[in-house]
Formats: C-alpha cells, sequence, structure tokens
C-alpha cells in the first residue's frame, strides 16, 4: 500500500484533485505516510468489498427468482439512473431497497461485530468485566425464528409491508457511535447497480452447485459460479 501511495505521490494532481485519492493526500497533507495507508486499506475492505460483496449475494438470490428480477426491472424502467439524475431516482427503487436490505439481513458480509467493554456490566445475568471482548454474531441474530418469520426465506416483502425491524435486531451496519460511517453510500451503490442491473439484463446461474457461504474478512462465496446474463428486449 505504502508503494502505491508513494507512486501517486509522484505522479501529482495538478491544480485540481482528481479522485478520493488525491482528496485524501490534500487531507493528510505532510503526515507521516501510515495514516493514510491505513485510510485507504479500510476504504477498499469497508468500502468496497462489503457492498461488492453484497451485491453478489443479491445476484446468487434473483437469479432464482425471475419473476422478482422482472418486478425490479419494471421499477427500474423509465427512471433516470445516470450520474445525474441517480439521486433523485433512489427513493423510487421500493423494491430495489428491499432486495438489498433482505440481502444484508441473510449474508450480512460484516457477519459478527466485536467491541471491547469499556466497563464492567452484566448482560442477561452474564458478567461481562472491562476489557472484555464481546462477539455480536449478526447471521445468527438476522436469522433467529425469535425475531424473523421463516427466516432462513428470501423474501424481500418483509421490508415493503411490515413494520421496520428492531433497531438492535436487524445491524448489518452496526449500531450505536460505531455504526458504519459508509452505511448510506452503501445502500445507495447497491440499491443503484441492482436496479441498472435488472433492467438491462435477466439473470441465471449456470449449473446447479449450491453457493456457499464462508465467513473470511467478509462473507464470501465458498467457490466463483458463472452467471448467465440475457439483455432484455428494448
Amino acid at each position: 500500500m505504502r508503494a502505491v501511495l508513494a507512486a501517486r505521490r509522484e505522479q501529482g494532481s495538478g491544480s485540481a484533485a482528481r479522485d478520493l485519492f488525491d482528496l485524501l493526500i490534500e487531507a493528510h497533507g505532510d503526515s507521516p505516510g501510515g495514516l493514510l495507508a491505513d485510510e485507504v486499506g479500510t476504504l477498499i475492505v469497508a468500502g468496497h468489498e462489503t457492498t461488492a460483496s453484497t451485491l453478489f449475494w443479491a445476484c446468487t438470490l434473483l437469479a432464482r427468482e425471475p419473476g422478482l428480477q422482472d418486478a425490479l426491472a419494471a421499477e427500474a424502467a423509465g427512471l433516470d439512473l445516470s450520474e445525474e439524475g441517480a439521486s433523485a431516482s433512489l427513493p423510487r427503487l421500493r423494491l430495489a431497497r428491499a432486495v438489498t436490505q433482505e440481502t444484508l439481513r441473510l449474508y450480512p458480509p460484516v457477519y459478527v461485530i466485536a467491541r471491547r467493554a469499556a466497563r464492567a456490566s452484566t448482560v442477561e445475568g452474564t458478567a461481562i468485566p472491562a476489557g472484555s471482548i464481546v462477539m455480536i454474531p449478526t447471521w445468527v441474530l438476522h436469522r433467529n425464528p425469535r425475531w424473523w418469520d421463516r427466516p432462513e426465506t428470501f423474501d424481500p416483502g418483509r421490508f415493503l409491508d411490515g413494520p421496520e425491524p428492531d433497531r438492535f435486531v436487524y445491524l448489518p451496519f452496526g449500531a450505536g457511535p460505531r455504526i458504519c460511517i459508509g452505511a448510506q453510500l452503501a445502500q445507495a451503490e447497491a440499491i443503484l447497480v441492482l436496479a441498472r442491473l435488472m433492467r438491462g439484463f435477466r439473470l441465471s446461474l449456470a449449473g446447479d452447485r449450491p453457493v456457499l457461504p464462508v465467513a473470511t474478512t467478509v462473507m464470501r462465496p465458498d467457490h466463483v459460479p458463472r452467471f448467465h446474463l440475457a439483455r432484455r428486449a428494448g
């Protein structure tokens, strides 16, 4: 990472920043390179890989739901999804948002959240000493039948017609003061990409091998499946 940073610094940016990277360099000024390297690494993992993971799992789920794909295409038809018009169109993509939310429920990129207890406490009768690491398994929480009807079923309708889930039952981006700072951007990216993809193509999986989740940095697939894309008429 430091080698990449050094190469970009040598290129210079002229009179105006070309991209987010140049803006970060301007913000850091002459501060040591380690902090900038950390920020860029965080953007790659937290700002790219997580959204890419969400889009992958959404495509895997939608590949088995051709009717839902058609509904997404119909919702996006006629909307301006260009760079200039995407912001105004985003609130009208209700189904695409629900699909994204349901994908994040079933396949949260951050499948477990770790926090250090700042002080001693007790939760449900369990003592938590100060300094303890507390693990919150979002994967398990999002599939708990106590909180979710038919928890293993892909059903975006639960985010369309039902009440909003409890704030501490649905945690794809965490909660509290450490909540993901890029939550709104990540959801907007995923919603708009899905809308454009479904409007332009029909999607199917090649082969019947199931795609299984593997817990690494994020929730990854156990293999890279092939997708078939068929362009929609018109």
